[in-house]
């Protein structure tokens, strides 16, 4: 049985995180697959559940890069995998740094999951190293289109990969009754844009007062936010329900899914909204246009436009044919998101390099 490593930057609950676990899950009885994660976090147990080996590499000080690429090295030329398949931009550039100076040859996939604009130097460590990627693999073709035109990656090299989501079932549960809810899934991070979901509950407030915001998530800015609403005397109008594990059930609950994201690699917050019926007012970025249509499976609006938001909530939230329209067209398409079709195309990446 061929060898898989798997390396990712953390194992926290997130997008990536989770396409990362339904990838390696699915793979375990395929391949001999072990994981590697420079932070641990909470995949860890899900792993080690599943009897998948997790090596945590802590690399906490300033140095913590080249403590990786040193433990990393070590590691592999213990356990000798035929390939490594690393996530995100960390991992990708220390698995590329540690195929050069690794006495183990193997192959070595490198995924790019969102478009990361602002990092420059990020960007320069990627490109500069790509010549020890075999494949590059990303989520949607406007990442592809970005690495090819910005970064000038090789267009041959990259291969698409759309998300693969478990769906689970789903029930109905009792939230703020009598309100009008309006759900965000999504951790606290700039690219979320947070702040313009905040100004978009202000403009809400001049057309109506009967729903409730809320927000589903954690990570850096959830303090900055909290600060924000409690500033703009929001408290009523906007709860934070933290990490959820019942994502499912929310949606099926709530009458709107709103995401004022700047840019993305391809939301598997979307697809689930699509998957679990709730129906979606979105940014008109490229990511989102690829698997969304204006009118027809979501509304699609500009970034950083509170009103033009604020409006379109509104309309779903009076517009019960128009609803219904969205979420009929929106459940029909979240069919091509399945783990089967991402894992049956990693497949082929695989045994078409390890062949």
């Amino acid at each position: 049985m061929k060898k898989i490593l798997f390396v990712i930057t953390g194992l926290m609950l997130g997008g990536a995180e989770t396409q990362f676990f339904n990838l390696v899950s699915s793979l375990r009885n395929k391949f001999d697959v072990k994981v590697v994660n420079f932070t641990g976090g909470f995949f860890v147990a899900k792993f080690e559940k599943l009897g998948i080996p997790v090596k945590t590499i802590k690399v906490g000080s300033k140095f913590g890069f080249f403590k990786a690429v040193f433990n990393l090295k070590k590691f592999i030329e213990c356990e000798k995998p035929d390939l490594v398949h690393s996530f995100l931009p960390h991992s990708n550039i220390v698995c590329k740094v540690v195929r050069v100076l690794s006495k183990h040859r193997f192959k070595l996939v490198c995924s790019v999951r969102v478009k990361e604009v602002k990092f420059f130097l990020q960007n320069l460590g990627e490109r500069l190293l790509d010549f020890c990627c075999d494949i590059v693999t990303v989520n949607s073709r406007s990442t592809r289109d970005f690495l090819v035109k910005f970064l000038f990656f090789k267009k041959d090299k990259i291969k698409v990969v759309f998300n693969g989501l478990f769906f689970k079932k789903s029930k109905v549960i009792k939230i703020f009754p009598g309100k009008k809810k309006v759900l965000t899934l999504a951790n606290f991070r700039k690219q979320k844009d947070y702040v313009t979901n905040v100004k978009t509950c202000e403009e809400l407030l001049k057309l109506r007062d009967d729903f409730v915001f809320l927000f589903a998530g954690n990570g850096p800015l959830l303090g900055k936010i909290k600060r924000l609403v409690n500033k703009k005397n929001l408290d009523k109008y906007i709860k934070f329900l933290g990490s959820r594990s019942d994502a499912p059930d929310l949606l099926r609950s709530c009458d709107v899914f709103f995401l004022p994201t700047l840019y993305e690699g391809q939301c598997n917050a979307l697809i689930e909204a699509m998957h679990y019926k709730c129906p979606i007012v979105t940014t008109d970025i490229p990511e989102n246009k690829e698997i969304l249509e204006n009118m027809k499976e979501a509304l699609l609006v500009s970034v950083r436009s509170p009103k033009e938001m604020a409006f379109a909530i509104d309309e779903l939230l009076n517009n019960k044919k128009l609803k219904d329209k969205l979420i009929h067209n929106a459940f029909k398409k979240s069919g091509l998101f399945s783990v089967d079709k991402m894992v049956s195309s990693y497949e082929r990446i695989y045994k078409g390099l390890l062949n």
